[in-house]
């Protein structure tokens, strides 16, 4: 392995040498090796491009580069010798497929021949009869082109024909240890430019892989790694890590440069071995995190740059399989079996992992984090793939009402015959259905309901409402009552005796005169609830009692009067003021 040292100010790193690359002779490889070398050699123009290989077995390759709102499609022929009438019927079924049936979701606004011969007269007119008549411009494009491309990026025939694969092993080494000289301090300013130039040959060199660098004072999270397929941390002598990380240049790359190895995992313990093949089972089936204790792991990995290397009797982690695109926003409702909605929470995807096996594990939190929604498809069987889900409510008590109030009435509905759905963010469509066929309710009826009316009357308050500690059914009761009102309901029933305060300018000499024969009377009072040792205004409500008469024995205070029912016991109750 190659070092650094330290004189001084300076730092002397392991040669840097440059491969002076002559012509390639084509002819002398493998047909789909040399396609696979232009593929590569478009590819570092063209990171984006789309490979595709015919599936009627003649050879070559298409790729697809994007153009605008449609695709340059180049051709890819490994021919090497004259175009024979073997190798025109290829091109030719090859052109006819892409007129009649390209199967691309775009149009296509240019053809080109990529073959490393330079056409002759003769194969030139062929190849512009061919294409005579097309709305798009056709090119060949022969040995002449091969070679411009090979000289441009003279680092894609280094790495697959001169060996610079194994040159880029020795560099990524060498970057490692240029971390590390034990007996000489090193300043940053050495340091960074030492690793900068490393990193520069490393990026030239490689067609496949970009190498980054960081120092910090802790490991990364492996998290927050995004975008690499590969990342190496080693220990600094100053207590600090450096992370290499290896970040693919084109969308091909590890097709053309895997990352390969082998892993095991021992336990002596039947205890730990039993708690990881659970474990290891979450992790195959939906991508949940691996965790490989002190001691069991054995592995080998042959990585780009010679960042891979031998684990013995090791430790580690496998993250989840995080997937990069997940949808965003869900929602999760509850219907009766007369379709009605009642409960419907929106969610929010805090993760989805996908696992080997190809199942999947989604989690969504609601906006409160109240609610814990986790999703879980199995891998497809025969018979299709198992759904399961899991609900987690977190503590409501201190909450804000306000916050919780769906989430509450959501808990509250899982019991039959009512029927769970998770739904996209829009539209009808559902995603997947439950039906209760037993009581699941996280959560009391009339608790949700005392939310709901707390949420109803939070306007009216000077503070935040949260959700109880306990539940005082009485107070519920009463409070549920008068929010009904609020709501526009109005309440019934029947009354024996009442004795009411007087407004101003009202007597009960004039009251007694002018219900001498009965009626109707109307009753107006503002209702207060304490809450936290707050009261709180709920406004007036108007009590309507159907008959009345003047009892025969009135109270002292004549600012009061007592009131016995006429003919009609019942009385009715709404919110607002007594009207006209």
């Amino acid at each position: 392995m190659s070092t650094m040292s330290h004189r001084g100010d300076r730092c002397c790193l392991p040669t840097i040498w440059d491969v002076i690359n002559g012509p390639v002779h084509w002819g002398t490889y493998d047909g789909e090796f040399l396609e696979r070398v232009m593929a590569v050699l478009v590819a570092q123009d063209h990171p984006n491009v789309i490979r595709r290989t015919p599936a009627r077995g003649d050879g070559g390759i298409d790729l697809m580069i994007p153009d605008g709102d449609g695709y340059i499609v180049e051709q890819v022929k490994s021919f090497t010798g004259r175009m024979g009438t073997s190798q025109r019927r290829q091109v030719e079924d090859s052109w006819a497929t892409l007129n009649t049936k390209p199967r691309l979701d775009k149009s296509i606004t240019a053809y080109r021949l990529v073959v490393p011969i330079d056409p002759t007269p003769d194969e030139q007119a062929w190849f512009e009869k061919l294409v005579i008549g097309a709305s798009i411009a056709c090119e060949w494009r022969g040995e002449t082109h091969w070679n411009s491309l090979a000289a441009r990026h003279a680092h894609v025939i280094d790495y697959y024909f001169n060996g610079g694969r194994d040159r880029i092993t020795t560099r990524a080494k060498a970057l490692l240890a240029a971390t590390a000289d034990p007996t000489q301090p090193v300043t940053p300013l050495s340091v960074g430019a030492s690793l900068d130039t490393m990193r520069a040959a490393l990026d030239r060199d490689d067609p496949h892989y970009r190498y980054e660098f960081a120092t910090s004072t802790t490991p990364p999270n492996p998290l927050d790694l995004v975008g690499c397929v590969l990342a190496n941390t080693q220990p600094m002598t100053d207590g600090g890590f450096l992370t290499i990380t290896v970040v693919p240049k084109h969308s091909y790359a590890l097709e053309d440069s895997p990352i390969k190895g082998t892993l095991r995992v021992e336990f002596a313990d039947p205890v730990e071995a039993d708690r990881f093949q659970e474990a290891f089972e979450g992790f195959s089936k939906f991508g949940r995190a691996l965790d490989l204790p002190e001691g069991s792991l054995w592995a080998t990995l042959d990585a780009p740059g010679g960042l891979g290397g031998t684990i013995e009797g090791g430790h580690g982690t496998i993250v989840p399989a995080v997937a990069t695109d997940p949808p965003t926003h869900w929602r999760i409702a509850v219907v009766d079996d007369t379709e009605t909605k009642l409960a419907e929470v929106p969610l929010t995807t805090e993760s989805r992992t996908v696992g080997p096996l190809g199942g999947a594990e989604i989690i969504m939190i609601d906006a409160s984090k109240a609610l814990t929604v986790t999703l879980r498809l199995d891998p497809p069987k025969a018979d299709g793939a198992g759904i399961a889900f899991n609900i987690t409510a977190g503590t409501l008590p201190g909450r804000p009402v306000v916050a919780v109030t769906s989430v509450a009435r959501f808990l509250a509905s899982l019991i039959p015959p009512n029927e769970m759905r998770i739904l996209p963010e829009y539209g009808a469509q559902v995603l997947s259905r439950y039906a209760f066929r037993e009581d699941a309710g996280l959560l009391h009826d009339g608790v949700a309901t005392h939310i709901e009316d707390l949420a109803y009357i939070q306007d009216l308050a000077d503070l935040p409402l949260t959700v109880p500690e306990e539940f005082d059914p009485p107070f519920a009761a009463e409070l549920h009552n008068y929010v009904r009102m609020m709501r526009g309901e109005v309440t019934t029933g029947t009354w024996d005796e009442v004795t009411v305060n007087l407004k101003d300018g009202y007597s009960r000499e004039a009251l007694v005169n002018e219900f001498a024969g009965g009626g109707a009377f109307r009753i107006e009072q503002t209702r207060l609830v304490n809450i936290d040792d707050r009261d709180i205004d709920l406004g007036p409500f108007t009590t309507t009692l159907a008959s009345v008469s003047i009892a025969e024995e009135q109270p002292p205070d004549t600012s009061t009067i007592r009131l016995v029912p006429g003919d009609d016991h019942t009385y009715t109750t709404r919110a607002g003021a007594v009207q006209g």
